[in-house]
């Protein structure tokens, strides 16, 4: 077998490995070497990459907060992937027991202000997340947190306290 680069062509040998593995691993390494008679060892840098094939997992907090002063939810939701780490979110919203709608699409945010289409209904949301190697995880049948137990925030303000 030939081997060709821009400068040069090497008779030899492909050798190949394949390794099945068990489970996610956070950091592998691989890097090529060739080796030729009479002459050192050429190496390429080590490059890092990982495998991660399981879902990550993802929920809107509860309770749910009403915000003061306006008529509407803030909504937040939370997630973890322990290889590959959370690359964005989907949130669904529904009235209480009825069909899911998509929300918000491939965000990036960790809470957002939900607007209530008509303020007398009971809403209900849910998360699913997406890794960053691409794993999306399975929507949930049930919510995760509803606007029948919000809570009402109220106009605190907290400084934060800097020692000197």
């Amino acid at each position: 077998m030939c081997i060709r680069d821009s400068n040069q062509s090497w008779w030899g040998v492909v050798t190949t490995h394949s390794h099945p593995f068990d489970r996610d691993h956070a950091a592998l390494y691989w890097r090529v070497l060739l080796s030729r008679q009479n002459a050192p060892i050429i190496s390429s840098t080590p490059t890092r990459f990982n495998l991660d094939a399981t879902v990550p997992a993802s929920a809107v907090q509860s309770p749910v907060f009403i915000l003061p002063g306006a008529p509407g939810y803030r909504v937040a939701w939370l997630g973890d992937d322990a290889t590959s780490g959370i690359d964005r979110f989907h949130i669904d919203v529904r009235p209480a027991g009825g069909a899911w709608t998509r929300w918000l699409s491939d965000t990036r945010l960790r809470s957002a202000d939900f607007l209530p289409p008509n303020a007398a209904t009971v809403y209900e949301f849910r998360a699913q997340a997406v890794d960053v190697a691409g794993n999306v995880e399975p929507p949930a049948a049930t919510a995760d947190a509803s606007t029948a137990n919000a809570v009402t925030l109220d106009n605190t303000f907290i400084l934060p306290v800097i020692a000197r």
